[in-house]
């Protein structure tokens, strides 16, 4: 006779089995049925509409009055579950609707495709898509197959990924709210459709990490990913997010897509990087991928896809390319029409011209004062300042990136010196990673003979 133990472990392995197994199969249903929706659909390039803040609009007018009745549909019905969950959570989903109507009302012009029965934005109709494959429910590993099976036929771009979690709040707000109405009109009914779960999805989609998960959907990613000097990979979010928004303005203004713009981008480092160069520091630039998307590569990028910048980046591009011959010229003619125009308002036309003359003369520093500060105006609004790629540390500092903290001070008496050492520990005690070191860049006071080698203050 089998022991009974060992029974249960047995079935339980097989149990397990079939469970995995079964998991895999749903899985790969969703990405056939993402493949399947991408075929179904017509895109139409070119097009847009305003369907995202149509909708949202409705839905919070919808939302408006469902909240106006919630109170007196649940006297008439206070054993119903669904609406103590739709009261109870009125102040989450009015939430959710003005971060889904922020989020989605300003996206006209993505990608478009022709349904049956309207034209809507893609990422719409992948959303409507999913929820309806897995019954309004969500785990993030079904959501990422299906979207993986979607792009197998479509690859999306980059502001198409951005919108996908706010266009499945969408979708699970609308379905709320199509509940909600039903409930309060007919608040003693059997409800047919249960509102509860449409929430949870919705708090689950909310609270879900979606950094990692929206990553692996973005098409070109894996391209950037292959930089000669692997510096993207190593790169904090922000850092990375604006290669690919970089990535994302090129192509829209060429014929090219993303994916191609990526792969252009990365033939032209790749050149780089077989070149030989005389300073070893100016090829492990021009080898980088990000020089060609937002340094100094980025103008022989556009040229290479066909990229039509636009007036305002033309004129920004000049101002790279002549920095001085901008300023000083700049700067000269302003003082010019600054002092001539003071002199022709506080003279009189009758004035000799030699009067004339020394009064520009005496204007000529204020005016150029005057004309530095409109320089200054101009130049941080026609060339606004952006942020430095970064790398990121947060799991430590790699060997070849070893860094020294250094602090300049003046060493000005011992409980001073004392104090400057006790920071420098805490700095060192607050940060424990074996590739950061911080020291003291110090120095005497001014004196007017030199100090001596043996100063106490250095000893200590």
């Amino acid at each position: 006779m089998v022991p009974k133990a060992l029974t249960r472990s047995v079935m339980t392995e097989e149990e397990q089995s079939h469970s995995s197994a079964t998991g895999e199969r749903k899985l790969g249903s969703l990405r056939i049925a993402g493949l399947e929706l991408a075929a179904r659909v017509g895109w139409l390039p070119g097009a847009s509409s305003n369907a995202f803040s149509d909708r949202c609009r409705k839905l919070a007018a919808t939302f408006k009055e469902i909240f106006a009745r919630v109170d007196a549909a649940f006297a008439k019905a206070p054993n119903s579950e669904d609406l103590l969950w739709l009261r109870d959570n009125a102040q989450q989903i009015s939430s959710e609707m003005r971060a889904v109507s922020n989020d989605l009302g300003p996206l006209t012009h993505i990608p478009h495709v022709s349904t049956k029965d309207e034209l809507l934005p893609r990422v719409l109709v992948m959303a409507q898509g999913f929820l309806d494959e897995t019954g309004f429910t969500f785990t993030e590993t079904k959501f990422t197959e299906f979207c993986l099976g979607f792009e197998e036929a479509v690859p999306l771009e980059f502001h198409e990924v951005g919108a996908l979690v706010a266009s499945l709040k969408l979708i699970l707000l609308e379905k709320i709210a199509a509940i909600g109405v039903r409930l309060v009109e007919e608040p003693t009914a059997t409800p047919g459709e249960r509102i509860t779960k449409c929430i949870r999805t919705l708090e689950t989609v909310s609270q879900t990490s979606w950094k990692d998960l929206l990553e692996q959907l973005i098409p070109f990613d894996r391209i950037l990913r292959q930089d000669p000097v692997g510096c993207y990979a190593g790169m904090d979010v922000e850092s990375r997010n604006t290669y690919r928004e970089k990535v994302a303005a090129i192509a829209q203004r060429s014929d090219r897509t993303e994916l191609e713009v990526a792969e252009e981008a990365l033939a032209l480092a790749r050149k780089a990087q077989q070149r030989r160069y005389t300073d070893p520091r100016i090829k492990l630039r021009e080898s980088h991928i990000g020089y060609y998307l937002v340094g100094e590569g980025d103008l022989l990028l556009s040229q290479r896809v066909g990229a039509h910048p636009k007036f305002g980046e033309r004129v920004r591009i000049v101002l790279r390319q002549h920095p001085a011959e901008y300023l000083l010229l700049g700067i000269a003619v302003l003082t010019f029409v600054i002092t001539t125009l003071a002199v022709w308002l506080l003279t009189a036309a009758s004035t000799p011209l030699i009067l004339i003359m020394l009064s520009m003369l005496f204007l000529l520093l204020p005016g150029s004062q005057a004309a530095v500060q409109v320089m200054n105006y101009l130049t941080t609004n026609l060339l606004p300042a952006a942020s430095l790629s970064k790398l990121d540390f947060s799991d430590g500092i790699p060997d070849d990136c070893m860094t020294l903290v250094a602090i300049p001070t003046l060493l000005l008496n011992e409980k001073q010196v004392r104090g400057l050492v006790e920071k420098l520990e805490v700095r060192f005690l607050g940060n424990h990673d074996p590739n950061l070191h911080f020291a003291l860049v110090s120095d005497l006071p001014d004196s007017p003979k030199p100090a001596p080698e043996d100063d106490a203050l250095v000893d200590l």
